[in-house]
Formats: structure tokens, C-alpha cells, sequence
């Protein structure tokens, strides 16, 4: 079963990296400004943008209060796509 948070727009919450094959991803953290089927945009507190490909991470978004995990390979969607579903 899918996760509903899973299903909703990214852009505009805050992440962060917690895994990832790369450690120049490791532990970013910011918003979300934009999203691709393969990647994250975010922009950073120093105000840096950063291209964060998503098959190759793991990802804590916030929802409200609570921040939840979420497997890049498993969003690995086009984002009006993956709001459809």
C-alpha cells in the first residue's frame, strides 16, 4: 500500500538527505523548489541550488508536524503523474 504523503506535491516542503550512495548528498537539507520524474531542486538556508537525483537517495519530508521517509526509487515519477494516482 501506498503512503497517501507519498502522493502529494513536494514543492514547497522542507527535506532532507538522511541515506544516499553519494556523500555530497548526505545530510542536505531545504525546500523544495521544483522536481523532475529523477530529481529534487532544492534550495538551501545559504540559499544554494542543488539538483538531488532522486534514485539514488533517501529522503525525509516534512508533512505538518511529522517528517516522512521516503525512498527516492520509489517517487521516481513525473510529479503530475504521481499526483494522479
Amino acid at each position: 500500500m501506498v503512503r497517501k504523503e507519498i502522493l502529494h506535491e513536494f514543492i514547497g516542503k522542507e527535506m532532507r538527505v538522511v541515506k544516499s550512495n553519494s556523500t555530497a548528498f548526505l545530510r542536505l537539507r531545504g525546500r523544495i523548489i521544483d522536481e523532475t520524474k529523477n530529481t529534487f531542486i532544492i534550495t538551501t538556508q545559504d540559499n544554494r541550488r542543488i539538483r538531488i537525483p532522486k534514485n539514488a537517495c533517501v529522503f525525509e519530508i516534512r508533512f505538518g508536524p511529522k517528517w516522512i521517509r521516503v525512498i527516492g526509487k520509489d517517487i521516481m515519477y513525473r510529479p503530475e503523474d504521481r499526483t494522479k494516482m
